[in-house]
């Protein structure tokens, strides 16, 4: 199986938020990435508790103390 052009753009997209994402702890980080002659290996971390799309759907509309708990650091 070859990969193809637009499978490795997305890889790519993806390291770069990974890396961009690094320190943040609502993220998850980045710990080693092999490419392979078949498959791409991405390590990271595992973060239980779900992800930001499950926090608006679940608890949506946010009191202010929350927005502003979340958007401050996702911002920085």
């Amino acid at each position: 199986m070859m990969k193809s052009s637009e499978v490795e753009h997305d890889i790519q997209t993806e390291l770069e938020v990974l890396k961009i994402g690094t320190g943040c702890r609502f993220l998850t980080s980045l710990r080693a990435y092999k490419e392979t002659p078949e498959n791409y290996i991405i390590v990271m971390d595992y973060m239980a508790g779900g992800d930001l799309h499950d926090l608006i759907t679940e608890w949506m509309p946010f009191d202010m103390q929350t927005t502003r708990y979340i958007s401050y650091d996702h911002i920085l």
